[in-house]
């Protein structure tokens, strides 16, 4: 019974460590290479999630579909706002950025709910039907489908960062931004797909996280808190440690209700204890630094 409960907590501590974690790495990216933290990321991914819904249910096209087209349009929206929002105050430092990042949340967050209101929205589709993966342990085959995407979007971010061109300006714009103009890196077109990726994988993991349970326009600052604890933890711009950060945060949200005297209703709770508690005694977290 024990044992059944520990892998219960680790398998879903795994699905929602997933969707944290790929969230996490485009926030780190993004921190590491804009110098800011984008309060807007958790809103991105809904407004990511909510058009692939109005794609799989409100126009009945298939998930794969939906998927792409809820990408591409955060993707677009989200260079948009960087032209009209940050891009002007780009020298100001990273406190005006911060302060813009959270009227662009107020902003999509609004906008999400003049197009499709404020109640809970759940994707079509006859995946629902749980399988056993291991003795006592059942996951349908969203939650598998989840798990899957969201290693390969990881692997992915991996490979573009250790093995392109565009991942060596990128961890050379981190490092050093002066150094890196001077080395003849063109700093904005490296800053566009720095937004590019950053959005994308912010509007899988939204797209993922609605698979796993529903949308909502309040969960993207919600789920915020623990994308934060998760970077934090695995160090602020690193985005090796944010898949890391993410995958400890999953587990230690599913293990919340089994702790003597919290319940469900504290998951949240954990994890903003964990990001303080990291803060205090490692502020650095466990990579630390930069991309590397």
């Amino acid at each position: 019974m024990v044992l059944t409960t520990i892998i219960e907590v680790l398998v879903f501590g795994l699905i929602f460590g997933s969707v944290v974690a790929l969230a996490g790495v485009g926030l780190s990216l993004i921190y590491s290479i804009a110098d800011f933290p984008n309060f807007a990321h958790g809103d991105y991914m809904m407004f990511g999630g909510y058009m692939a819904f109005y794609i799989n249910v409100q126009l009945g096209m298939h998930m794969a579909v939906a998927f792409a087209v809820g990408v591409v349009s955060l993707v677009a929206l989200s260079l948009v706002i960087d032209r009209l929002a940050f891009k002007p105050l780009r020298d100001a430092g990273p406190v005006p950025l911060l302060i813009a990042s959270i009227g662009v949340a107020l902003f999509v967050r609004n906008l999400i709910k003049f197009f499709w209101g404020t109640q809970t929205r759940n994707y079509a589709g006859d995946w629902q039907r749980a399988q056993e993966i291991l003795p006592g342990v059942e996951m349908t085959g969203q939650q598998i489908t989840l798990v899957v995407v969201a290693f390969t979007l990881m692997f992915a971010v991996h490979l573009l960062l250790s093995r392109t061109r565009l991942g060596k300006s990128m961890r050379a714009m981190s490092d050093n931004r002066r150094l890196a103009r001077a080395s003849g890196i063109y700093a904005e077109r490296t800053l566009m797909w720095t937004w590019i990726i950053g959005a994308a994988l912010a509007a899988a993991a939204g797209i993922l996280l609605g698979m796993n349970s529903s949308l909502a326009p309040y969960r993207g600052f919600m789920i915020l808190l623990a994308i934060f604890a998760a970077v934090i933890l695995g160090g602020i711009g690193s985005p090796y440690g944010a898949m890391v950060g993410g995958l400890i945060i999953g587990i230690a949200y599913e293990a919340t209700p089994y702790i003597p005297g919290l319940d469900a209703g504290y998951k949240f709770a954990t994890t903003f204890v964990i990001m303080i508690g990291i803060l205090l005694i490692k502020p650095q977290g466990i990579f630390g630094g930069a991309v590397e």
